[in-house]
């Protein structure tokens, strides 16, 4: 890690070992080199920071803060995971920034892909003509506007696919929208997830959950 002056992204299931390895890499920096090292699961270090805020509180938001820009090698468990609201997602570029700025080398662990899972497999009727009017609009588009009648029927079905996007984003609560956020993209927005792209070399790592085959053997034996 630190001779390539590039991190590290560990995504993939839980279960699979990311945070184990993490962890492994920064003891055997500690202790083979010396490097001032730092492991934060990230959900706790945003309730730090939050905490910081509190008047009765005798920390602050940059002593917080301090050790996390400071340390040679951080590692940044469960990246994420926290609900992505608009302040979790600028304290999280201001940490990234702040250490890629100073490149300083960082560690991330997450369950998210950047690609999703799974796809749900009930589709409401909105959606399927919405995905009928992406296909319809495509093609007209592939094949250009030829005549005064297909113009018309490109801008009816535009307008039709708006009106039918706003229903649908309608529909859903806030807490159905977080819950399908399924890639880290989404979790973390797209300027981040880029940034991540220069700072790390991503590692997928795939398998079967280790606690529940444990807790499996445990039962049986």
């Amino acid at each position: 890690v630190v001779e390539d002056d590039k991190g590290l992204l560990f995504m993939g299931s839980v279960g699979v070992g990311k945070t184990h390895l993490a962890v492994a890499i920064l003891q055997d920096l500690i202790r083979k080199k010396g490097v001032n090292c730092l492991f934060y699961e990230f959900g706790s270090l945003l309730k730090e920071i939050q905490g910081s805020y509190n008047s009765i509180s005798k920390t602050s938001e940059l002593g917080v803060l301090a050790p996390i820009y400071q340390a040679e090698v951080l590692v940044l468990d469960e990246l994420g995971a926290s609900i992505p609201t608009d302040w979790v997602r600028d304290t999280m570029a201001q940490i990234i920034n702040t250490r890629y700025n100073d490149k300083k080398l960082t560690i991330f662990t997450t369950n998210y892909l950047d690609e999703p899972r799974y796809r749900s497999e009930r589709e409401t009727p909105v959606e399927r003509r919405l995905r009928e009017l992406q296909v319809e609009l495509q093609k007209l588009s592939t094949a250009g506007i030829r005549n005064e009648s297909e113009r018309m029927t490109y801008e009816q079905r535009t307008r039709e696919k708006t009106a039918l996007e706003q229903e649908l984003q309608e529909q859903r609560s806030p807490a159905k929208r977080i819950s399908e956020m399924t890639t880290l993209e989404d979790r973390i927005g797209v300027r981040m997830r880029s940034r991540l792209y220069e700072m790390c070399k991503t590692l997928v790592i795939e398998g079967e959950d280790y606690r529940r085959r444990l807790g499996k053997r445990r039962f049986t034996s």
